[in-house]
């Protein structure tokens, strides 16, 4: 009996990794399933990237030429944000890479770390650069430019990151680009 329960209880085990493992398993579409990106009035859009995994929230504008989008890529989360006037942007994460949340080990969600609910204000500094360098100085993880991993994308998988500078600053620098 006690080796029936083991045998049991491994292969239950087995089953409950594997369904998690293909639960976190990302399918990528076949090339000919690819779709344009589609791009909202208020720059929200779906269907970039590659494999049409990223999407963004509308843009939101913070005031002094200044916007920012929450993007989306398969289950990590990041924000955008892009100074109109000097077309300079930072991507900002919730932690760095090494940081995992228990589900399907996605990155946090950085939505959860902004102002008003949390400690990141996308506003501060008085550039991207200045920005930049605050959010690193409390511990979180910034990028210059805007950088997520499409080997193979072609031109119509990019979406417009600039659409908030048009949309709230369109005689501005980066409402050009």
């Amino acid at each position: 009996m006690k080796a029936y329960l083991k045998a049991v209880s491994l292969i239950l085990a087995v089953g409950i990794w594997s369904s998690e493992a293909v639960a976190c398993s990302i399918v990528t579409p076949p090339w000919w399933a690819n779709e344009k990106v589609k791009t909202a009035k208020d720059c929200s859009f779906t269907g970039g990237g590659r494999f049409d995994y990223l999407s963004g929230d509308q843009a939101h504008d913070l005031g002094d030429s200044r916007v920012y989008q929450v993007l989306y890529e398969f289950t990590g989360e990041n924000a955008v944000v892009t100074d109109c006037n000097t077309a300079e942007q930072v991507q900002v994460y919730a932690f760095d890479e090494s940081a995992q949340t228990a589900a399907c080990e996605s990155p946090a969600k950085v939505v959860n770390y902004l102002k008003p609910s949390g400690p990141i204000d996308l506003s501060v500094g008085k550039g991207i650069e200045d920005l930049s360098s605050k959010i690193k100085r409390m511990g979180y993880r910034a990028s210059r430019g805007v950088k997520f991993d499409e080997i193979g994308a072609r031109p119509r998988d990019y979406p417009d990151f600039f659409c908030g500078c048009k949309l709230y600053y369109p005689d501005s620098p980066g409402a050009k680009l």
